[in-house]
């Protein structure tokens, strides 16, 4: 979301904006945005308009575990409710942000003190939720029908249709950096999965199938997600030269079906359910990354176009302010 608070020098100069998320020394959970791991604008020879997007939330669960719980499950409403609306600029503008804003973060001193979720990339036109202008904290992929004006949304300029194959795969790596001194057996232990399986480092990999998507039919976006099994892999735990307890862990969202942006919906999206919790704990802050393998056709030419970690964004929570915190 646009910092409406920040100076013309805090919009030209990123750091300038991080560096005021510190207020009289005093430690506040914040959110910042860090930038896309690589070139979030589609390049011209698509001819449509795909996009990622990745929320990391720190809604805190009852078992103390501090991720992603569905922490605005509701989602956060926007005037970003037609095609036409949902462009700026060139790209998508509406975020999952809850209890904070850009450059600023919230006014949390602890992981519990509230809910707070910084969504980033570029997000579903016209929702990434049953309700159309509505986008919660998810992480996903979206697309659009073949289009003579890239970046804009004019429903009267798409044509065709465009396929995301089956087999598309969304992968999501989570970095997680505690205390010096934090347990690293506990840290190491991340509860995933829709009942908070505990993985630890060294255990095998734990899949999880859904077979359900999300419910309801959105007037723009077909289907809200496509049936798929989750697959979350051990993570490793390290020690960094600050003496800082690094927690990562890698999980794959593989669909198992073909979804298209056509005549009746002009976009399709799949969605990552990443459930997953961390250790409280010494936790600093974490980070999540995402990217997506996968094969777009479209109609109108009937050219392949192959996503190879062409579209890939993080973003990250953190009580410092900064990425890597402390």
């Amino acid at each position: 979301m646009r910092d409406d608070h920040a100076t013309a020098g805090d919009q030209a100069d990123p750091a300038r904006r991080r560096a005021r998320c510190r207020v009289g020394g005093t430690r506040r959970l914040v959110t910042v945005a860090a930038p896309a791991v690589a070139a979030s604008q589609p390049p011209a020879q698509y001819e449509m308009d795909p996009g990622i997007f990745v929320s990391a939330s720190a809604s805190a669960d009852t078992v103390g575990r501090v991720g992603y719980f569905g922490g605005n499950g509701g989602g956060v409403q926007t005037a970003a409710d037609t095609p036409e609306e949902s462009f700026r600029n060139g790209t998508t503008w509406a975020e999952s942000d809850l209890n904070w804003v850009d450059g600023r973060g919230t006014t949390a001193t602890t992981w519990n003190a509230k809910n707070a979720v910084n969504g980033e990339g570029s997000f579903t036109p016209t929702g990434n939720s049953q309700t159309t202008g509505v986008y919660p904290s998810t992480t996903g992929f979206w697309s659009s029908r073949p289009t003579s004006t890239p970046g804009t949304g004019q429903t009267a300029d798409y044509r065709g249709s465009t396929t995301l194959a089956s087999g598309a795969a969304l992968t999501s790596t989570v970095t997680a950096i505690y205390a010096p001194g934090t347990n690293a057996s506990v840290a190491g232990q991340i509860a995933v999965g829709p009942s908070y399986t505990t993985i630890s480092p060294g255990n095998a990999a734990k899949t999880f199938t859904y077979t359900d998507g999300i419910s309801g039919s959105p007037k723009y976006v077909s289907p809200l997600s496509a049936k798929e099994g989750t697959t979350f892999n051990a993570p490793t735990v390290t020690t960094n030269s600050k003496g800082q307890v690094v927690v990562a862990m890698s999980y794959t969202f593989a669909t198992n079906q073909a979804i298209t942006a056509g005549s009746a919906k002009p976009y399709a999206q799949i969605i990552s359910p990443h459930t997953f919790g961390l250790s409280k704990p010494g936790l600093l802050g974490f980070q999540i990354a995402a990217d997506i393998t996968g094969t777009l056709t479209r109609s109108t030419t009937q050219r392949s176009v192959q996503l190879s970690r062409a579209l890939a964004q993080r973003t990250y929570l953190s009580l410092s302010g900064a990425w890597p915190p402390g």
